[in-house]
Parts: structure tokens; sequence; C-alpha cells
């Protein structure tokens, strides 16, 4: 079965269904679609980022956190970090 793509939460799946909100809403994954790969803590994503860079793969972060951090204006812990779904395996591989 081909990947499936979950427009809400830019997740690949394999399902006819997105594993992360449960919408049947998804479609055929797309080479430049931005998927994501993996939600860290920020010192374990600037790893992987420099692995990245060094390979010269395309991605995209996004800072994660509790709401409490948000409204206490604290920088947020965790990270979301994307890649495009045509660098999708190569970058779970790394």
């Amino acid at each position: 079965m081909e990947n499936r793509y979950c427009e809400n939460c830019y997740t690949v799946c394999e399902d006819n269904f997105c594993p992360v909100c449960g919408t049947k809403k998804i479609r055929a994954v797309n080479a430049e679609d931005f998927c994501l790969l993996l939600e860290a803590g920020a010192t374990y994503c600037e790893s992987i980022i420099a692995m990245f860079e060094e390979e010269n793969l395309p991605y995209s972060t996004m800072p994660y956190g509790s709401g409490v951090e948000s409204k206490l204006g604290l920088p947020l812990s965790n990270y979301r970090l994307f890649v495009p779904y045509a660098y999708f395996d190569r970058a779970r591989n790394i």
C-alpha cells in the first residue's frame, strides 16, 4: 500500500486514517510535502540538525512545548522536526 499524508498532523501513514488525530481525510503523499519526522528536546534536535546540514538535507523546525511554558513566556523545551517526503526515508536513517 502506498503511503498516505495527513494535512492536519503532517504525518505519513500506511492506513486509511491518521494514527495521530484519527481523521480519514488523508491523501497520497507528494514528494514536496513536509512530514513530521520527530518531536524531541532541543538538544537532541540540534544534534540531528547538525547531521542534516552535513548531509545537505532540507528540514524545518517548529518549537513545541506545554501551555505552561507558553503562558509564562518561557522558551519551549521541544522541537518538531520536519523534512520533505522526498528525503523522509533518508532522514529516518540518519
